[in-house]
């Protein structure tokens, strides 16, 4: 699901792409984030694996987002969310700090 960027006063946040597949897979791997994450870490990233993160940007029922600095661009974590059969919206939101 792709919906257009979102901006606040120091942050963008913009669709997934597949480069950021393995910063986002470093971050959900990460031992201290991992204990925040309903989904076991993986020790080892093999080519299916890397596929499937590499193409959650054109997931149709899952939004996934980037959130970056305004002024550097850097990237600071991640976010997604799903809208639910009666219409209500859940969110996930992973912030690195």
């Amino acid at each position: 699901m792709k919906i257009n960027d979102i901006e606040t006063s120091r942050l963008i946040l913009r669709g997934y792409t597949k480069e950021d597949a393995l910063w986002a897979y470093s971050i959900w791997n990460n031992p201290e984030m991992g204990q925040y994450l309903p989904d076991e870490a993986k020790e080892d990233i093999d080519e299916n694996y890397l596929k499937m993160l590499e193409g959650l940007g054109e997931d149709e029922e899952c939004c996934y987002l980037i959130p970056v600095f305004k002024n550097s661009l850097e990237r600071v974590g991640t976010c997604s969310f799903v809208i639910s059969d009666d219409k209500k919206v859940y969110d996930n939101c992973l912030l690195r700090t």
